[in-house]
């Protein structure tokens, strides 16, 4: 299965999404990809087989550090947790877009 992550930023702040050594900043009025899955597969793949960015596998529920976004280097919002709408850990808080048989956008 295949799964690519779009992050958009409809605002006018710049937006930086950072976790251990991961980093990822994006422009106002910007979108870019954040995350790529590459896994195996059953041949039923729906949205539901794939897992958030930041949690490295769909058994983790917690990343190992937790995420951090930061507006215009000004303001921050630590997640720890799936919880909530518009989460980067939950994958129910994305759009998801079915390209093929066992490959999907989430935006």
């Amino acid at each position: 299965m295949e799964g690519e992550f779009y992050f958009i930023n409809n605002t006018s702040h710049q937006i930086g999404f950072s976790t251990g050594f991961e980093k990822y900043n994006l422009a106002p009025n910007a979108t870019s990809t954040v995350f790529m899955i590459s896994d195996i597969s059953d041949k039923s793949t729906s949205e539901d087989s794939f897992y958030a960015p930041f949690l490295k596998e769909k058994a983790y529920k917690v990343p190992a550090e937790p995420i951090i976004i930061n507006f215009d280097n000004n303001r921050c919002i630590i997640i720890r947790y799936m919880l909530g709408n518009h989460n980067p850990l939950n994958i129910n808080s994305y759009s998801s877009e079915k390209f093929t048989e066992r490959k999907y956008k989430f935006t």
